[in-house]
């Protein structure tokens, strides 16, 4: 079976629709085990993104992307 492998606009596409879509809260989800605190959380589904001021007024960076963990069976 051939894999296809996505190419870097079409992962940059996705990557900020979801963030465009995102809630933003101060509060980040119950299921985040983090010890760096964040100033803001974009939350898409089961996917949290910590923001982190940037120089610009009303501009933020996701430093990374968490995703839910989910159980095994």
């Amino acid at each position: 079976m051939p894999i296809r492998v996505p190419g870097l606009e079409e992962v940059v596409r996705a990557l900020l629709g979801t963030l465009e879509d995102a809630d933003i809260t101060r509060w980040p989800p119950g299921w985040v085990v983090s010890d760096r605190p964040a100033a803001l959380w974009a939350l898409s589904g089961d996917l949290a993104f910590p923001l982190a001021p940037t120089g610009t007024p009303g501009r933020w960076l996701a430093v990374t992307c968490l995703r839910r963990g989910r159980d095994r069976a």
